[in-house]
């Protein structure tokens, strides 16, 4: 049981933090861009890494693909909402609104799959 839950804090983590670094990196590299400050933009940036956390993080443990997904949409709305405060709810509400449901359909994409799961052998 322990184990287990280690097993998905590890997986919640590496989902989370592709998450929000992935947006925050090709947010930067945008800001370079005619593109820059565009509230569609960065809709459709944070969709692709929102649903791709929500891969990642359902990607390790056979048991617990969907609440994985699902803690890493939650803690993405609570990202935005650190981050950007009542301006970022307001401008772009449909990320707050979508993140559990495209976290969790990234978590319903990795089903298909066979999860990763390595054990460690001992020596």
């Amino acid at each position: 049981m322990f184990k287990d839950i280690l097993t998905s804090l590890r997986a919640i983590t590496a989902g989370y933090f592709f998450d929000v670094i992935g947006i925050t990196l090709v947010m930067i590299a945008l800001s370079f861009t005619p593109l820059k400050g565009a509230y569609w933009v960065y809709l459709i940036v944070s969709i692709l890494f929102i649903v791709l956390g929500g891969y990642i993080a359902s990607n390790v443990s056979r048991r617990y693909r969907l609440i994985n997904s699902t803690v890493v949409g939650l803690i993405h709305i609570l990202w935005a909402l650190y981050r950007g405060g009542y301006i970022e709810t307001t401008h772009v509400l449909a990320i707050q609104i979508l993140a559990v449901p495209l976290a969790v359909l990234g978590g319903l994409l990795s089903k298909k799959q066979k999860p990763v799961v390595r054990e460690v052998e001992q020596i």
